[in-house]
């Protein structure tokens, strides 16, 4: 796992830099959107495998959509304790 890990992370690409950034947004604001989903989403009459499905599917949509708002709006990002923008990559020239 470490291997595919260092193979594929290893480049900086688009899908690395965005994860970089993003990262700490999705992990503070995962657990109180699939909180707020399960809570509607269980009083639903599904199945449960269904409920879990659409669980899965939107806690994972809100949660990019939270994550991506959080990181574009300046008060959001103080009061995450992120920079106020992303930091400029170090050239040697």
């Amino acid at each position: 796992m470490l291997g595919v890990g260092r193979r594929w992370l290893e480049r900086e690409t688009g899908v690395v830099r965005y994860g970089r950034r993003v990262g700490y947004l999705v992990y503070i604001v995962h657990q109180p959107v699939i909180v707020g989903c399960a809570f509607v989403i269980v009083q639903w009459s599904l199945s449960p495998a269904l409920k879990f499905v659409v669980l899965l599917v939107a806690s994972a949509a809100l949660t990019a959509m939270a994550a991506e708002l959080a990181g574009r709006l300046p008060g959001f990002r103080l009061v995450f304790g992120m920079t106020s923008r992303a930091p400029q990559s170090a050239s040697t020239a």
